[in-house]
């Protein structure tokens, strides 16, 4: 996987054939802004990647308000041969603001109801082009685990 600034990309020149895509090659775009996303179709298909990495719950933004429709960009995503990961980097918004909390450790503790409707639908509604979800974010991986999972209950209590 490679994190790489696309902004770069946007003003690359675009020549040449495509290069087939390959799953065994990704790209981090967990911090592109949800604006940006429309540019993808157009730069990817140089990159060769198969793979792509977007936040679809964020702390910025919440995917519906998106000014490219989501299904639209996933459409794109798949006549190209790239497979999107869909990554719940932070709760949106709405959903901090009611629980009162922005960290998937403190999210997971909250009343399941305060937060499961929305992620249902959102996978749900999705579900025809997403087949690969990703809770957190990758460079808080090992916080995710230990904010979640005790050393207590990791040992098994001994």
């Amino acid at each position: 996987w490679s994190r790489m600034n696309l902004w770069t990309f946007s003003a690359w020149p675009m020549r040449g054939e495509p290069i087939e895509p390959d799953p065994r090659f990704g790209v981090i775009a967990t911090d592109l802004p949800q604006n940006a996303w429309r540019e993808l179709p157009q730069i990817l298909p140089y990159l060769g990647i198969g793979r792509i990495k977007l936040s679809v719950w964020d702390s910025q933004e919440d995917i519906e308000s998106s000014p490219l429709p989501f299904a639209l960009l996933l459409e794109s995503f798949r006549n190209l041969g790239i497979t999107p990961i869909a990554c719940l980097t932070a709760p949106p918004p709405k959903i901090s603001k009611l629980i009162g909390a922005d960290r998937w450790s403190q999210i997971l503790k909250a009343p399941p109801e305060s937060w499961q409707p929305s992620l249902s639908y959102l996978v749900s509604r999705y579900s025809g082009y997403l087949d690969q979800w990703q809770l957190g974010p990758d460079e808080q991986a090992l916080d995710f685990v230990n904010d979640i999972f005790d050393e207590t209950s990791l040992s098994g209590g001994s």
